[in-house]
């Protein structure tokens, strides 16, 4: 039995942590978020709109009846029934149509670079928790090597090799690092439960604590040399552009006739005033009549400003391009530069913390043979774990880095 809950509690962890783990919350967030949701639906509703806007108008049909019948040479007039339909100028249902279809695509992309973001801010979010989340235990073993030091702090009191202040600085030290560790879980769960927000899945409590080394091996951007040309972004705005180009071959088109085909048909009856022998040869016979028509697009202010506010319309989406390239651009450089800064201070304070770690060991030494006050033993652990938080802080940095960099390389499909 005891070895059974074992296997559980090991089991049952191990699916905690699978479930908590950032990939497995990044393609959770990319199902469930709302906002992505709300893109998707929004982007296939726009898939619609190319099959209304490129189809002809409907066709009319119309009929009427006399009230009183006209006499007409063959007959009277009975009834009259009318089918038109009107074709716009060849080209144009075909240009809203590529409109309509470079506007879905639009949104798409819209879609695409709201998954990059959604995906950055995850990342922030998660390594913000992670890198507090080691704060919180460098806090924790902090307090227990105090606490550990405060029982031999006593002891040598007792024995008369050591003074009261030592045990009231070690007191004061304690009293700040529980106020602290207070804090640093505190400012835990606000975080997590951004984290499980943005996922919109099921609720999160709590993560597991991971090594930020550890973070940092897998979860890197590589070493990219641009943003991505095909940023969703970009991409957008392109697909954009393009819609308004095309618009304004559609406002010139648009300024043409309109073609109209008709058929009218009449049904006549037989005249009843005169002697079938002297009634005309085709008395009673039905009468048709097609007809073509056009539209005069005289009034031309309308279109004119349909084509020019596309035109204009092209010139601001070729700025906003550069502009976002621009911005992008300057973004990248700056996550490259912030990515290669963390880089050097880690591997400094790396160096330094080996430094460190033999200067505690010469120290214990000295120590243990009373040639070292406790106030300097004390004095250079809280150095450590002063470095230690540097560190945590450098890889939270770069790993941050690496989330924005995976953001400007964001590959669209």
């Amino acid at each position: 039995m005891r070895y059974l809950l074992i296997y559980l509690f090991i089991t049952g962890s191990s699916a905690l942590l699978q479930a908590q783990n950032l990939n497995n919350l990044l393609n959770k967030a990319l199902q469930y978020n709302a906002g992505l949701r709300e893109q998707q639906s929004a982007y296939e509703a726009s898939t619609h709109a190319a099959a209304q806007v490129g189809t002809l108008p409907d066709p009319m049909l119309s009929a009427s009846a006399f009230g009183q019948m006209v006499e007409t040479r063959t007959g009277p007039q009975i009834a009259r029934f009318s089918l038109s339909q009107q074709f716009p100028w060849p080209g144009t249902l075909s240009g809203k149509k590529q409109v309509a279809e470079l506007e879905s695509q639009a949104k798409k992309y819209q879609q695409e670079e709201a998954q990059a973001q959604l995906l950055w801010e995850i990342r922030n979010l998660y390594f913000t928790t992670q890198s507090q989340m080691t704060l919180l235990k460098l806090q924790k073993e902090n307090l227990a090597w105090l606490l550990s030091m405060k029982k031999l702090a006593m002891a040598r009191y007792e024995n008369g090799k050591a003074s009261l202040v030592e045990i009231l600085e070690i007191d004061l030290s304690i009293s700040q690092l529980e106020t602290e560790i207070q804090v640093t879980e505190r400012s835990i769960l606000p975080l997590v439960k951004a984290i499980s927000n943005k996922v919109n899945a099921e609720p999160l409590d709590s993560l597991p604590t991971l090594d930020l080394g550890q973070l940092l091996n897998e979860h890197h951007a590589g070493e990219p040399q641009e943003v991505n040309p095909l940023h969703p972004k970009l991409q957008e705005i392109q697909q954009m552009q393009s819609a308004s180009g095309q618009m304004q071959q559609v406002a010139r088109k648009e300024g043409l006739p309109m073609i109209e085909l008709g058929f009218d048909y009449w049904v006549i009856g037989e005249r009843m005033d005169t002697d079938h022998s002297l009634a005309p040869a085709d008395n009673g016979k039905d009468a048709f009549m097609p007809m073509v028509s056009l539209s005069l697009p005289i009034y031309r202010n309308k279109y004119k400003g349909q084509s020019q506010q596309a035109k204009h319309m092209t010139e601001a989406y070729a700025h906003r391009q550069t502009d976002v390239q621009n911005t992008l651009d300057a973004s990248f450089r700056q996550a490259l530069s912030e990515r290669q800064q963390s880089r050097w201070r880690i591997e400094s304070l790396q160096k330094q913390l080996s430094t460190i770690e033999r200067m505690q060991r010469l120290t214990q030494t000295a120590f243990s043979q009373n040639e070292v006050a406790m106030s300097e033993v004390l004095s250079l652990h809280q150095m450590e774990i002063e470095y230690r938080m540097q560190l945590a802080m450098a890889q939270t940095e770069c790993l941050k880095a690496e989330a924005a960099l995976a953001y400007f390389t964001y590959p669209t499909n």
